[in-house]
């Protein structure tokens, strides 16, 4: 059985609505583990924003790019770093191992895109096998929550409350 902690708002027609119940939830058992995993990765909680964001930014799911930007925000993040992710390859405010990121983020996420041994070599030589494994599986499940995000009902979508969410994530068994 699935446990949540469930959250209720007041939609358009004044009615008490119920998000995440435990039927629209438990299809996305695993991956609530697997992101748990994510969440306590070696990687920092900057790097793996900046690629949650990056990743948003190509599959246009305006939900997870307001929530990405938002933590990156928390983390400290600059403005600059913050507005200019569209353009990493253009300005000097990302590192070498962030770019490499980054092009590895988009060959993943853009479907038109055939991932290269390049864009795999350049970010293992930064990387161990273990975080290299972990970045692509940010990616990934970045990916993958994008879709779910983007194509469900916008209407449905923006009034998640991102406590529920984490709450599913963090503090409830699945």
């Amino acid at each position: 059985m699935v446990k949540l902690q469930l959250c209720t708002y007041i939609n358009e027609n004044m009615e008490k609505e119920t998000l995440l119940d435990p039927v629209k939830v438990s299809q996305y058992k695993e991956i609530f583990h697997f992101e748990n995993y994510l969440m306590k990765s070696d990687l920092s909680k900057n790097m793996k924003t900046l690629l949650k964001i990056r990743v948003s930014q190509i599959n246009k799911c305006a939900f997870c790019i307001d929530l990405h930007t938002k933590d990156f925000e928390d983390l400290g993040e600059s403005a600059i770093r913050i507005t200019s992710i569209n353009e990493w390859r253009e300005n000097n405010n990302y590192n070498e191992t962030e770019k490499a990121l980054l092009a590895l983020a988009e060959e993943l996420s853009y479907s038109s895109i055939k991932t290269t041994n390049q864009a795999i070599e350049a970010a293992s030589r930064l990387l161990d096998k273990v975080s290299m494994a972990q970045v692509i599986a940010i990616i990934l499940a970045t990916n993958f929550w994008n879709k779910v995000f983007s194509g469900v009902n916008d209407a449905w979508v923006f009034k998640i409350p991102l406590m529920a969410i984490e709450n599913t994530w963090a503090t409830n068994s699945l």
